[in-house]
């Protein structure tokens, strides 16, 4: 969303309130799929862009940049599922301590 909202107002956009209920709403339906897949977040932003107005090819914008989000991404994504999986084996007891603690 950021990402989109940053190409509206390079491109002039008027960016509204309905205009940020609706890619917000867009956003939430296709974060389902996105983190999953490498790249997947271009594609999602090359989607939201022509809901908005704006041409897609605007999307070349940023994809030189993208490289270092998708890593963010990437490392974020992990870690969290890393983190959950952690402390759901930990509550069924499925984690041994020692091994853990070495």
């Amino acid at each position: 969303m950021i990402s989109a909202l940053f190409i509206a107002k390079i491109f002039g956009i008027p960016v509204t309130a309905s205009v940020i209920l609706q890619l917000a709403l867009t956003i939430f339906i296709l974060s389902v799929g996105a983190p999953g897949v490498p790249g997947g977040a271009l594609v999602c932003i090359s989607l939201l862009l022509p809901q908005i107005g704006i041409p897609a090819e605007a999307i070349s914008i940023i994809m030189g940049l993208y490289s270092l989000v998708s890593m963010m991404l990437t490392a974020t994504n992990v870690t969290g599922d890393a983190v959950v999986t952690l402390i759901v084996a930990k509550s069924e007891d499925q984690v041994d301590m020692k091994t853990y603690a070495s």
